[in-house]
């Protein structure tokens, strides 16, 4: 036998490799990870897109509309006389009617309410449309709603204001806080908790001429010993708590006009406050949603505006300076909207650049839906997408 059919048989013998199933879809994962990580650091280098345009339009009815805001996966539009749910393709999945004087939309988790501002209808919202509707004796002037549906009212009872509470249903629950206004101030703001067991309030009163507020913290299961359900107050002389807003279950934002407070509520006996952080200037404008806190404000010394976000611990997500002509402030489940004029800026929480540029219609409400900006013109709304 020859040397060269030797050395055939052999590598005949030899057990032939091959690359297995898993380890090639491995290295195909780790192939598409290099150039993911390529594309992104081009994208950051780029910072963001700059070029919006118009992905697709939908056409809607036309209504006397008051408002519109994002709930869950799509748009709310309301008005006087009845509101209409749109998902994200444009397609009207339902719609209700009411009569309303002055209809203020509150949403939190999977739950939203439309409340008549000092008339006496409010209506519960789920994803499937109305759940409940109540009326009230006395005019509401205050409401709050949790992601259970749990919902609260402020109503005004002669000199009196009386706190009132309705399940998911609209049907009234057992439970109620009075208090007389010249005492305890007038309910501003308020907020319910997640799961519907907690209310913070800012009560807002006048002394001697200067307006001063007091925070209350309100729990109805380890509160049940204490009077009125309360568990916890704090005064704030010569500051007006503006907002109020449960960004965790265990933690309450409180915004007056020139600071933001955090507040603890690990024992949910006993609230406390864990960080302040107060602007050099009287806030410009001011937004809460996804556990964060956005402040528009003025830079010391400088005729700037600083754009500053802050997580639920009270830390600094990030902050950047822009320009002075910048008014509107939004956040959204992945992004951060300032709008200058026709101009509009988006982040990321953690600062990146997403967007920076002109859109090719101006002068309209927009709206984030994740990634996704929304335009709304009359009758018409676009989707926009970016490059």
């Amino acid at each position: 036998m020859s040397k060269s059919e030797n050395q055939d048989e052999r590598e005949q013998d030899m057990p032939r490799r091959h690359l297995r199933p898993g380890r090639l879809a491995l290295l195909i994962l780790l192939v598409l990870a290099v150039l993911g990580s390529l594309l992104w650091l081009v994208f950051r280098k780029r910072g963001g897109f700059t070029r919006a345009e118009i992905e697709k339009t939908f056409t809607t009815a036309a209504s006397g509309q008051a408002g519109a805001a994002v709930f869950r996966n799509g748009l709310l539009r309301y008005s006087a006389d009845g509101a209409s749910f749109l998902n994200a393709e444009g397609r009207e999945l339902w719609n209700i009617n009411y009569s309303m004087n002055a209809p203020r939309f509150i949403s939190q988790g999977s739950h939203a309410l439309l409340a008549d501002m000092y008339g006496n209808l409010a209506v519960i919202l789920d994803d499937s449309g109305e759940c409940g509707r109540f009326t009230t004796a006395e005019p509401i002037i205050n409401a709050a709603v949790s992601s259970t549906g749990v919902t609260a009212v402020a109503l005004e009872r002669d000199l009196n204001s009386l706190i009132c509470f309705y399940n998911e249903t609209g049907v009234r629950l057992d439970i109620e806080i009075s208090q007389e206004m010249a005492v305890s101030g007038y309910p501003l703001a308020m907020a319910l908790s997640p799961d519907g067991s907690g209310l913070v309030m800012s009560m807002v009163s006048s002394q001697s001429g200067s307006l001063n507020s007091q925070l209350v913290f309100y729990n109805f299961t380890v509160g049940r010993s204490e009077a009125n359900r309360l568990v916890g107050f704090f005064n704030h002389e010569g500051h007006l708590l503006t907002q109020i807003n449960y960004m965790s279950g265990k933690r309450v934002a409180a915004v007056s006009e020139d600071g933001l407070e955090i507040y603890s509520l690990e024992q949910e006996n006993k609230p406390e406050l864990k960080e302040t952080v107060p602007f050099p200037g009287e806030i410009v404008s001011y937004a809460a949603a996804n556990g964060h806190e956005a402040f528009l404000y003025p830079e010391a010394g400088t005729g700037d505006l600083v754009l500053s976000v802050y997580d639920e611990n009270g830390k600094e997500c990030f902050s950047c300076k822009t320009d002075s002509g910048a008014n509107s402030l939004t956040l959204g489940t992945e992004l951060v909207m300032l709008q200058t004029g026709d101009r509009v800026e988006l982040w990321t929480y953690s600062g990146n650049s997403y967007f920076s540029g002109t859109l090719p219609q101006s002068g309209a409400a927009l709206f984030l839906m994740g990634k996704k900006l929304l335009q709304q013109e009359g009758s018409r709304i676009h989707q926009y997408r970016f490059r």
